[in-house]
Order: C-alpha cells, then sequence, then structure tokens
C-alpha cells in the first residue's frame, strides 16, 4: 500500500494538473486574474483537504484511510477510462460516417441555407461519384468533367517536360 498510493497519485495526473492550473483555467476560458485566483482556491482547498486527513489519521487509523483513498482513486480512474474511450468510441463512428458520405451530403445542406437553389440544382445534376479510380488516372477524369475540362489542358504539360528533359539528357 505504501508504494500503491503514490503510484495511483501520479496516474491520476494530480500533480501536473496543480502544477498547471493557471495555465488550463486560462486556456479553458478564464481570465488572467481569475485563473490565478482559481488556482489559489485550489491551494486552499488542497491545504483544507490536508489539515482534515492530519485529524482524522488519528481517529480512524492510516490502513483505514489508504484503503478508502486506494478505492476512491480506482473509482475515478474506472469513471474517467469508460468516459474517454466512449468518447473516443462515438468520435471513431462519427468520424467513419462522415467518410463513408458522398462529398455533396456535406455541402448540399450549406447550400439549401444559404438560398443557393440554383446552385444546389447544378450541384445534384452534375455531380458522379467515381469509385476505383487510381490516382494518376484522376487527371483523365478531370479533363472528362463539364466544367473542369475548360481548365485542365488536353496534354500533360508536366509530363511533356519531363520526357523532352529525360530526351536532352539521353542524348
Amino acid at each position: 500500500m505504501a508504494t500503491l498510493i503514490p503510484f495511483l497519485q501520479q496516474l491520476t495526473g494530480i500533480n501536473a494538473i496543480m502544477f498547471y492550473a493557471p495555465v488550463l483555467l486560462k486556456s479553458i476560458g478564464f481570465g488572467g486574474n481569475a485563473s490565478l485566483y482559481s488556482a489559489v482556491i485550489i491551494g486552499a482547498v488542497n491545504v483544507v483537504a490536508t489539515l482534515v486527513s492530519i485529524f482524522t489519521v488519528d481517529k480512524w487509523g492510516r490502513r483505514v484511510l489508504f484503503l478508502e483513498a486506494g478505492v476512491q482513486i480506482f473509482l475515478s480512474q474506472v469513471v474517467i477510462g469508460n468516459t474517454v474511450s466512449a468518447n473516443m468510441l462515438f468520435r471513431f463512428v462519427i468520424a467513419q460516417s462522415f467518410l463513408a458520405m458522398p462529398l455533396p451530403v456535406w455541402y448540399l445542406p450549406i447550400l439549401r441555407r444559404m438560398g443557393f437553389r440554383h446552385e444546389l440544382v447544378c450541384v445534384l445534376l452534375s455531380h458522379r461519384r467515381q469509385t476505383n479510380v487510381p490516382i494518376e488516372e484522376m487527371i483523365n477524369v478531370w479533363r472528362q468533367h463539364w466544367f473542369w475540362k475548360q481548365i485542365i489542358p488536353a496534354v500533360d504539360t508536366y509530363a511533356a517536360e519531363q520526357r523532352s528533359s529525360v530526351m536532352v539528357q539521353s542524348q
């Protein structure tokens, strides 16, 4: 128990929280002075809790207090672990569902809210989802698109420059 309580205390991260309390409080929206005052209040609560433990250790004994503190730390770590894992699971599910959606599902509600009804119809009519196209062949997809074929040149100038530079070097 003598090594378990300090280990669990380090595992909870309370030392880092106490050290960085003003920075943490400022980053969540407290002002500069308010974060310092809050850090002082946290330190005062820590002193009061220490005084309470000093007076109760004679009454109940160290073993009971160590066991009770160990149970509290363990239970709080279980609750925090479950909360964090549930948060990560839901973030994963949300991220994967957004990846599975076709692109218009993301921006169509935005266009609808902005009142771009004409653009909305154009996006719905012109969007064809391409699948199983290698990245090297995407230039051909852009060249066949009704809008991008006006912008993308018919000949790949970069590849033509590369071929000509290789031919010049080989001569």
